[in-house]
Formats: structure tokens, C-alpha cells, sequence
């Protein structure tokens, strides 16, 4: 038996690379003012952008560099790093610290977070794409619900207020696997107890000592079947049953 959560699985996160600023007409220096959205090269590899009534500098590590034009002043933040300075008008933007690290601008300042999926931290384009298919408890997430396979394979988890969450144990011999747009959590193997998911009532799982069979009703894993003595529980293809043992 495996639970599909593909509708609600984390996948990727995608967020902006390059920083466009609309405005080029914000001329004093740091700490000066300015009209909201009016920012302009200090040089070749920095941006004075305004931000909360003032005017902050912010490095522009990119191969682009700061690129002004009559229309907007761009700063490319591809190879930023942990601590740099970016406008809080741009949280969000990203850029990949390596193949499996997302580097985004959160509160004022861009921090690292993991991309434990397969397919890591990957530009696609001006767009920076972390697989989040696989997190670890107690870690950040983005949206409220979305689920996770544990790094070892061993659990589901759920984001809940901005923090991964364990929600289902998965003891079958599949563990968590997760694809594009699909994670499943073997659970043809529970313990008493265990929680399972409302649209499984009904399900029956082996229990782990394969003494017996457990089902789901109520959202948890409650005593089914007692198995009889030289028999034990196995699961075949979608069936679960006490079976002679071999």
C-alpha cells in the first residue's frame, strides 16, 4: 500500500535571479533619499538602491555586473554570498551557491538553504530552481502544506508555519521516494498507532513484527488481525493477508 501526495508534494522553488530596478534618477550616496523604485550603478560591480527612505549599497557579483539604461538599472547576483546586503523590495530573488544550495535575499540579506532533491540548486534561464522534494525536520520551507520526503527515506514531512514537520512514518520496504509532481510513502508496514492518511481509511498494513494486520481508521493504525500460530503477515501486490510461513 502507498500514499500518492503528488498534489501536494514540494517539488522546486523558483525565484528571480537577476535584480531589475526600475529608475535611474537616485543620485546621493549612501544613507541618502530618494524616490521609491530609484536606484543607479555606483560602479561596475555595485547598486546604491533605494529602500525604506533611504539608500543602501548592495554588491553586484555577476558576470553582468551593475548595468544601468534609460529604463533600469540591473544587478546581476549570480555568485552572491552568504551575508551579502540586498533590498528587501526583493525578497526572494536567488541564485544557486552550488548544485545543492539556494541562495536567496530574505529580510535585507541573502542566506542559504538546502535543495536536498535530486535535482539539487539548477538555473533554468534567469531562474534559480531548487528541488525540495527532500528535507529534513526542523528546516524552513516556503509554503504552508506542501510535503517532503525525510533524507533518509524513512518519513514524510509536511511544511507547517514555515517548518518541515514529520507527518507519516513510511516502514515499507519503499520507504519515501519522491518524482516530479509526486511523492509516495510505502506503508504496507506500520506500527500500532502509527498515523496514516484520512483518504487511506480502510487500508490494511502488516504490522511490523508481521504478527498480525493493522488498519487505518480515524487518521491512525488500529489491531485488525491477529495472525494464527505458523503463519505471518505478507503483502503481494495490493494484497495484505496472514500467509503459512516459509
Amino acid at each position: 500500500m502507498r500514499l500518492g501526495s503528488g498534489q501536494r508534494a514540494a517539488f522546486v522553488s523558483m525565484v528571480a535571479f537577476a535584480l531589475t530596478l526600475l529608475g535611474v534618477g537616485c543620485r546621493p550616496g549612501v544613507g541618502g533619499r530618494c524616490e521609491k523604485g530609484e536606484a543607479r550603478c555606483l560602479d561596475a560591480a555595485r547598486a546604491l538602491i533605494y529602500e525604506n527612505s533611504a539608500v543602501i549599497e548592495v554588491p553586484c557579483r555577476g558576470p553582468k555586473g551593475c548595468i544601468a539604461s534609460d529604463t533600469a538599472t540591473a544587478c546581476d547576483i549570480a555568485r552572491s554570498k552568504v551575508g551579502d546586503r540586498c533590498s528587501r523590495d526583493e525578497e526572494g530573488s536567488a541564485t544557486c551557491a552550488d548544485a545543492h544550495t539556494l541562495l536567496a535575499c530574505h529580510g535585507g540579506n541573502f542566506v542559504a538553504g538546502p535543495c536536498r532533491g535530486p535535482r539539487g540548486c539548477t538555473m533554468e534561464g534567469d531562474r534559480a530552481v531548487c528541488d525540495t522534494t527532500v528535507g529534513a525536520p526542523g528546516e524552513s520551507c516556503r509554503e504552508d502544506g506542501k510535503k517532503a520526503c525525510s533524507s533518509e527515506g524513512a518519513s514524510v514531512l509536511v511544511c507547517k508555519g514555515k517548518v518541515l514537520a514529520p507527518l507519516f512514518t513510511c516502514r515499507g520496504p519503499r520507504g519515501c521516494s519522491a518524482a516530479p509532481g509526486k511523492l509516495d510513502c510505502d506503508m504496507s508496514v506500520a506500527m500500532l498507532g502509527d498515523a496514516c492518511d484520512p483518504r487511506l481509511e480502510g487500508h490494511i498494513a502488516c504490522a511490523a513484527d508481521g504478527a498480525g494486520t493493522l488498519i487505518c481508521k480515524g487518521g491512525h493504525f488500529v489491531h485488525d488481525e491477529t495472525c494464527k500460530p505458523k503463519t505471518s503477515c505478507v503483502t503481494e501486490g495490493n494484497e495484505t493477508r496472514c500467509s503459512p510461513k516459509k
